[in-house]
C-alpha cells in the first residue's frame, strides 16, 4: 500500500502508464487472493440489496437512512431499487449518481481547487502565512511545491521522503475542515521555508489511516478502489485519458494534475465490472449540485495520483 499511495508514476509516457496499471493490477490480485469471490460483489447495487435484507431481517417496513458523500450514492441506489421501502432518507453532500466517473473527477478537482483558494485567502489574511503575494500567487506557490516534490521529494527525517502524491494528500486532508487549516499552514511553512516534508507526511498518513508502524488502521482505501472498479470504470484508452487529464488540469490548475488517469486503477482489476449500476443511475433522482459534497470518503478514485476516495471539501 505504501508504494501505491506514494509513487509518482510518469503518466506522460506510455511506459509510465503501463507501470502504474501493473502496480494496481498486482494490488488487485492480492485483494482477490485475500478476499476471495466476494471481491466481485462489492458494487453499490449489491450493497443496496444487502441493506434491504437487513431491513427485512429487522422487521422494519421502511428503511431510515442517513448517507454522506458516497453514502448518498448508496442511499439513492437503494431508493431506486426499493422505492416502496424508503422511509426517512437523508442524503447530505450528495454525489450525482447519473454522472460518469470522469465528470465526478473533474468536479472533485474543482472542489479541491476552490477549497484551497479559500484556505489561501484566509491564511494570507492572518499572520505568519508562508504564502506571499496575492491569492493567485499563493496558489502558484503551492503548485510549485507539488511540482518540486514530484521531481525532488522532500526529506522528512525518515526513510519515506515526501513525494508529490504524498504532498497532495497531506494538503488535501486539512482542506476538509476549517478547524484543521492551521495544520496545513504548519505543513506548508515547514516545506516552503525549510524544505522539510515531515508535517505534510504526517497529514498524508492520517489521510490514508496509516499507523506509525507502517500498518493501516482501516482498509478503506482498498475498499473504495474495489467498489469503484466494481461500479463504473473509466476509459483505459491512453489518448482519451490524457485528453481528460488536460481538461481537468485546465479547470483546476493547482491540484487538477492529481485527478486524471482514473482508468488506470481498474485497467487490470482481477474481477469484472458488476454491471447494473447504469440503469440504477438513470432511475435515481437528480439533485442540485449547488453545493460541493462534504468531507467523508468519496466513491470513485480521482486518479492514480490521488488514490484515496474522499469527497470534495466544501469551500467556505
Amino acid at each position: 500500500m505504501d508504494a501505491l499511495v506514494s509513487t509518482d508514476f510518469d503518466l506522460a509516457t506510455d511506459a509510465g502508464v503501463a507501470q502504474a496499471e501493473a502496480a494496481y493490477g498486482d494490488f488487485g490480485a492480492a485483494c482477490l487472493e485475500n478476499t476471495g469471490p466476494v471481491l466481485g460483489h462489492v458494487d453499490t447495487v449489491s450493497a443496496a440489496k444487502d441493506m434491504d435484507v437487513l431491513r427485512a431481517v429487522l422487521g422494519d417496513e421502511t428503511l431510515a437512512y442517513v448517507g454522506y458523500s458516497y453514502g448518498t450514492q448508496l442511499g439513492a441506489t437503494y431508493a431506486a431499487l426499493f422505492p416502496e421501502h424508503v422511509g426517512r432518507l437523508v442524503l447530505d453532500g450528495a454525489l450525482d449518481p447519473t454522472l460518469p466517473a470522469e465528470e465526478i473527477s473533474k468536479g472533485q478537482a474543482v472542489g479541491f481547487e476552490n477549497a484551497l483558494r479559500a484556505y489561501v485567502a484566509d491564511c494570507q489574511a492572518g499572520a505568519d502565512c508562508p504564502l506571499t503575494g496575492s491569492v493567485d500567487d499563493g496558489l502558484a506557490q503551492v503548485r510549485a511545491l507539488l511540482d518540486r516534490a514530484r521531481t525532488s521529494p522532500l526529506p522528512t527525517g525518515t526513510d519515506r521522503p515526501l513525494t508529490g502524491t504524498l504532498a497532495f494528500s497531506g494538503i488535501a486532508l486539512p482542506l476538509y475542515d476549517e478547524g484543521s487549516w492551521s495544520y496545513l499552514t504548519m505543513g506548508l511553512d515547514a516545506a516552503l521555508t525549510e524544505g522539510d516534508g515531515s508535517v505534510l507526511l504526517q497529514l498524508a498518513d492520517l489521510y490514508y489511516d496509516r499507523n506509525p508502524d507502517g500498518t493501516y488502521a482501516t482498509n478503506s482505501t482498498a475498499a473504495f478502489w474495489s467498489i469503484g472498479c466494481a461500479d463504473d470504470r473509466s476509459t483505459t484508452d491512453v489518448a482519451q485519458m490524457r485528453a481528460q487529464a488536460a481538461d481537468i488540469e485546465a479547470a483546476a490548475p493547482t491540484v487538477g494534475y492529481f485527478f486524471g488517469y482514473g482508468g488506470i486503477v481498474c485497467a487490470q482489476w482481477p474481477v469484472p465490472e458488476a454491471g447494473g449500476s447504469t440503469t440504477t443511475r438513470r432511475r435515481a433522482p437528480r439533485r442540485s449540485s449547488s453545493s460541493a459534497p462534504r468531507t467523508t470518503p468519496r466513491h470513485r478514485t480521482p486518479g492514480p495520483r490521488a488514490s484515496r476516495r474522499r469527497s470534495t471539501p466544501r469551500p467556505s
